[in-house]
């Protein structure tokens, strides 16, 4: 029983697998076999392999190169390349500054020339001391600070303190140009001075604060200034005490009494 077994077992796994039961009516089939054609075509078989990224490049070139319409483009001139004039500048902000001025040589110490002094100190109307120089300011006579002078009403006032004033408010301290050597000389230097490009013995003119020297360049400013009543020339302004004379005796205060011994 147990070989029947076995044999039936055998013919429904195993026959199968070795074709035992590919049979049909007692014939046996066999699958036919389909052969491939690896024949090219001829024009395919001239052409010779080419790589995929080689006929992209190709083709970019090829749409690149493509043929512009007649008349679009100049021709081409082989000839030597020619240097023509530049454009003129749209703007002038576009242009390039100026070079700077050369360097001034340094100046002997003895050499008079125009200098600028910073932060003068007004001592009088028309003498300056700034950087180590004393100047008084050329053709121009300069009120002392201790003068005083008498107005049209016969009022005293101390015109050269107030002359000095006005001076020192218009320099404020700004630095003024003067025509000195290089080195101070520790004495008194007369020479011409500017402030801001305006004439410094001028203006003192102009405005009454100095006297002009007779025959002098200043001489016909000072006759205006007299005439107008300016400055030294005109009455004593609001606000300022009159001049104490010298001839008034001064009175000391009187002292206690000293004891009876």
């Amino acid at each position: 029983m147990a070989i029947f077994v076995a044999g039936v077992l055998a013919t429904v796994f195993v026959a199968p697998s070795y074709g035992l039961l590919d049979h049909a009516g007692g014939m046996e089939t066999t699958p036919a076999i389909v052969t491939e054609d690896f024949e090219l075509p001829e024009n395919e078989a001239a052409t010779p392999p080419s790589d995929d990224r080689t006929d992209g490049v190709n083709t970019k070139e090829q749409l690149a190169a493509r043929q512009a319409a007649p008349g679009f483009a100049p021709p081409l001139d082989d000839g030597p390349l020619e240097r023509i004039e530049p454009r003129a500048p749209l703007s002038e902000l576009s242009l390039a500054p100026p070079p700077p001025p050369p360097a001034q040589a340094a100046s002997a110490p003895g050499e008079v020339r125009y200098r600028l002094l910073h932060q003068p100190v007004a001592t009088a109307a028309g003498r300056i001391e700034a950087d180590g120089h004393v100047i008084e300011v050329e053709g121009i006579d300069i009120p002392s600070p201790e003068e005083t002078c008498t107005d049209p009403a016969g009022a005293s006032w101390p015109c050269g303190m107030q002359a000095r004033t006005a001076f020192r408010a218009w320099l404020r301290a700004r630095a003024i140009m003067c025509r000195l050597p290089a080195n101070p000389s520790g004495e008194v230097t007369t020479t011409d001075c500017t402030l801001g490009g305006e004439d410094v013995a001028a203006w003192l003119v102009d405005n009454g604060l100095v006297r002009a020297r007779a025959g002098g360049p200043y001489a016909g400013r000072a006759r205006r200034a007299e005439e107008a009543h300016l400055g030294i020339f005109g009455a004593r302004p609001e606000g300022v005490p009159p001049a104490i004379s010298a001839s008034v005796p001064v009175v000391s205060p009187v002292g206690p009494e000293p004891l009876p011994q």
